[in-house]
């Protein structure tokens, strides 16, 4: 009725809106630079950068994924992106057919015991190495998840 009508119409205007950013006020907004508090997420799948075929140096960036794929080709310097207090990411690295490439980390990279664990050479080998910030945001942790994954 009308008077329903009218009295949740009331009701409804003595309703305070919420402050901050609040998500899904519009068709497109997206998680962009929201916190989550205690999610929990099913079945998620990670961006996957392929690089591609790498002959001297590669300059890492994760704004299209987390999970990166690199083929060496010749021996590769790695530029890594400024740490960011939380970040993480995972590098596939393949050697060629040749192998025998090496690896050298950037500057804001450790790994326990001072250096970096040794690599696979062997032709067509796949090391799986996962970097992530521990110390507020100044420098990537390193380490060797798999070797020779292939």
């Amino acid at each position: 009725t009308k008077q329903d009508y009218d009295a949740d119409l009331a009701a409804f205007a003595l309703k305070t809106a919420p402050t901050g950013d609040v998500v899904g006020t519009t068709d497109t907004q997206g998680l962009t630079n929201k916190t989550l508090t205690n999610p929990t997420v099913t079945n998620y799948v990670e961006s996957v950068v392929a690089i591609g075929t790498v002959s001297s140096s590669s300059t890492l960036s994760l704004t299209n994924g987390t999970v990166q794929i690199i083929t060496l080709t010749g021996n590769c310097t790695y530029t890594f992106p400024t740490p960011t207090s939380g970040k993480s990411f995972m590098l596939l690295q393949k050697q060629d057919a040749t192998g025998s490439r090496v690896p050298t980390w950037g500057a804001n990279v450790k790994f326990a015991g001072g250096s970096a664990p040794p690599y696979t050479a062997n032709a067509s080998a796949v090391d799986i190495w996962t970097f992530t910030t521990y110390d507020g945001g100044t420098t990537y942790v390193g380490t060797l998840a798999v070797k020779d994954a292939r």
